[in-house]
């Protein structure tokens, strides 16, 4: 009589899991496994943005290398008429030459001229030309903007605005305004 007393209270102690507890605990997984993916959505989509702001950064910096490679060996007389004149006006391509060298105080100009603007499919390529050759020197441009002020004819300011969306639908906008010293 004792062994079966000892087995009902055996069987009576164990319980199993009420409904309640049972819809407290996927309730509680629920809520943890939404904010997991919310950590790992935004955090994907902050890497995303990063990427792309690095990206357009880059193109950029490029374009700008290019620029102020060229430009510092022009000189205000060498930009050609009607491309960036001196009248705080913004413009979008401009055209110069470069120096070839100077012997005895006498500069030689190469005779083809550089010219950037922006091209290709969409508009969206900063294009340097020269001697009929067009090189793409930077994606995803959207505007390109050169202004000679009154002030200081021999500096060159140039604006650029790059643009790109991320492929979550983000669109990203970097810009960078320079000058550049033109040789006198």
């Amino acid at each position: 009589m004792r062994l079966k007393n000892f087995k009902i209270l055996k069987m009576k102690s164990r319980q199993g899991f009420t409904l309640v507890e049972m819809m407290a605990t996927v309730l509680i997984f629920t809520v943890m496994t939404g904010a997991l993916l919310a950590v790992v959505l935004v955090g994907s989509r902050s890497w995303q943005i990063n990427i792309t702001r690095s990206e357009l950064q880059e193109e950029l910096r490029r374009a700008v290398d290019w620029i102020n490679n060229d430009m510092s060996l022009a000189g205000p007389g060498s930009i050609g008429i009607g491309s960036v004149p001196v009248d705080n006006t913004w413009y979008t391509s401009i055209t110069f030459q470069k120096t070839l060298g100077a012997v005895g105080g006498v500069i030689t100009w190469d005779p083809n001229s550089v010219q950037y603007i922006l091209g290709g499919v969409g508009n969206n390529q900063l294009q340097r030309i020269t001697g009929g050759q067009v090189r793409v020197l930077a994606q995803n441009i959207q505007t390109l903007q050169f202004q000679r002020q009154t002030t200081d004819p021999d500096v060159v300011l140039v604006f650029l605005q790059a643009q790109k969306s991320t492929n979550s639908g983000d669109n990203i906008v970097s810009t960078l305004n320079f000058e550049v010293q033109m040789r006198n």
